[in-house]
């Protein structure tokens, strides 16, 4: 819309929610950094309002979910994942809005590994987003703030250091 008037723009989006239709992704101008376990960046609104539409409409469905969901997710049975397996399922056929993902080229922020403590950034094609995830912390706010990522933003940034350190005193030796 934009792209005339502002030809030499460039946008960085950190934790962007699912808001560009796939034949619409300006990967040339626009960035997502999308960090591991962000729940924003599977949101796509209109599938968000037609899941809310439904558990308001289902009073039973709604009950039972805040039942079974009242305490840790190992403490469910295979009953228990069943019946979320199977709403979720329903869920997912009602969500008839067209789906939209994180706008631009998609930069994905992997945790740190266990070894060295280092995070990876890559490159991911917008089929990774576009639905929503379902995890133990998809609503854990903290997980979208700026300090999240700025941290491990340093933290990628640290490991190219450590691996480029690590090449040249090969090379020297």
């Amino acid at each position: 819309m934009w792209g005339n008037t502002f030809r030499d723009c460039k946008v960085f989006a950190y934790g962007a929610a699912c808001v560009a239709p796939m034949d619409d992704m300006d990967t040339k101008r626009i960035v997502s950094v999308l960090l591991e376990g962000d729940p924003f960046s599977t949101l796509s609104l209109g599938h968000v309002r037609q899941a809310l539409a439904y558990l308001c409409e289902e009073d039973d469905v709604r009950k039972t979910i805040l039942t079974l969901t009242d305490g840790p997710f190992d403490s469910l049975d295979r009953d228990g994942l069943k019946w979320c397996k199977e709403q979720m399922e329903e869920i997912r056929s009602r969500m008839t809005s067209e789906k939209l993902y994180p706008p631009g080229r998609l930069l994905f922020l992997s945790v740190p590994d266990d070894r060295k403590g280092i995070a990876r950034i890559r490159e991911v094609p917008p089929s990774v987003y576009g639905e929503l995830k379902i995890s133990a912390r998809m609503f854990d706010l903290s997980r979208h703030v700026p300090r999240v990522y700025h941290r491990r933003l340093k933290n990628v940034l640290r490991g190219y250091r450590t691996t480029a350190l690590e090449r040249h005193t090969t090379d020297v030796r």
